[in-house]
């Protein structure tokens, strides 16, 4: 799974509490899951305000022992919680509360968030703590996959898995509606292999896409826009800000996804002339491949829509279907545009793999 960076935050007076939970993540250290940190590690002479915060920063999960004097320490309110919530809303990490002692806490934004152990029972109101610890162990076990298949929804895709989707492009004066399906061929631990074919027009194209699992995938999406022939200029300059997050529910095809949407900006630049826009994605962890289950992006003069139409594995009740009639893709013309625009400096190309310019 890789290493994920765990921050723990506790009261002074708990710590304890902090060293039995550390015991207890210890088969996650093992599994090479977790990379944990917490204060007791700051050496001698380190400016121990600073090594916090950036603790905080790095980390994608961030676990509050919940206790009475935690609730009453100054500088967790203050600075661990406040920052934790900050981060949490730009979706760059989950948040965890492990409540330890009985404590009137409804009151605390830690409320807002599904505690451990389940019920948010405390873990001295067990008679035997060893099943308390055993619902903490695994349900952070469990927290940790959820991060790792946000990141990158690859890691948990499996050979055989496949989705198929609708397109639609538009420019000024046009529009098409193409298909596709993406299937997973091979696997390694540290990547997964595609096969993309998609018709649009008189078009049918197969690409192979080769996508990193060691990075998020958003991370990666720039070299997966290469290798399905959607590079950009060399003279322009692309910029993509910041993910903005919230959970929403689609209703497609008749069938409810639970999403989480994320929105961010998209600023392009070539030669003075500026494009700017918005790119919106829904997924959902029970869609395979990417988890999409829509997209869309509104570049001023070019958007562009995707909707998931099905998805399954192998030979699946929903079978998956055959773009081609059996026949091969297009030879020799592998990203022919089926249609150019030339608005002002931009030529907007569109291909069976989306646009370029």
């Amino acid at each position: 799974m890789g290493h994920l960076s765990v921050f723990c935050s506790y009261a002074r007076e708990d710590a304890a509490i902090r060293d039995a939970l550390g015991r207890h993540l210890e088969p996650l250290r093992t599994e090479k899951i977790i990379d944990d940190w917490n204060d007791s590690e700051i050496k001698p002479g380190a400016r121990w305000d600073d090594r916090i915060r950036a603790a905080l920063d790095k980390s994608r999960l961030v676990i509050f022992i919940v206790t009475p004097d935690l609730l009453a320490s100054d500088y967790v309110n203050r600075v661990e919680l406040a920052r934790s919530l900050e981060l949490e809303r730009a979706g760059k990490c989950q948040v965890v509360p492990v409540v330890a002692r009985a404590t009137e806490w409804g009151n605390s934004p830690l409320a807002d968030f599904q505690a451990l152990p389940r019920d948010a029972r405390p873990i001295d109101a067990f008679a035997d703590e060893r099943e308390a610890w055993d619902q903490v162990t695994s349900g952070i076990r469990e927290a940790c996959k959820r991060i790792v298949d946000w990141e990158n929804p690859y890691k948990r895709a499996q050979v055989g898995d496949w989705t198929h989707v609708e397109q639609t492009m538009q420019v000024p004066g046009q529009s098409m509606t193409g298909y596709g399906t993406c299937e997973v061929i091979a696997k390694t631990a540290t990547e997964a292999v595609a096969r993309l074919q998609f018709v649009l027009g008189p078009q049918r194209q197969e690409q192979i896409i080769r996508v990193d699992l060691t990075e998020p995938l958003e991370d990666r999406m720039g070299e997966m826009l290469k290798q399905m022939g959607q590079e950009m200029p060399a003279n322009a300059e692309f910029w993509v800000g910041p993910s903005q997050y919230e959970e929403d529910v689609l209703f497609i095809g008749g069938k409810r996804y639970e999403c989480v949407k994320a929105v961010r900006q998209m600023r392009m630049e070539q030669q003075g002339q500026k494009m700017e826009g918005i790119v919106q994605n829904w997924r959902c962890v029970d869609v395979p491949l990417d988890g999409i289950v829509k997209g869309t992006g509104d570049l001023q003069v070019m958007k562009q829509t995707q909707v998931l139409l099905g998805f399954g594995h192998g030979n699946a009740a929903t079978a998956k279907p055959d773009l081609f009639g059996g026949q091969p893709p297009n030879a020799n013309q592998p990203n022919q545009p089926v249609a150019i625009f030339s608005p002002g400096r931009w030529q907007v190309h569109m291909n069976a793999f989306g646009m370029g310019t």
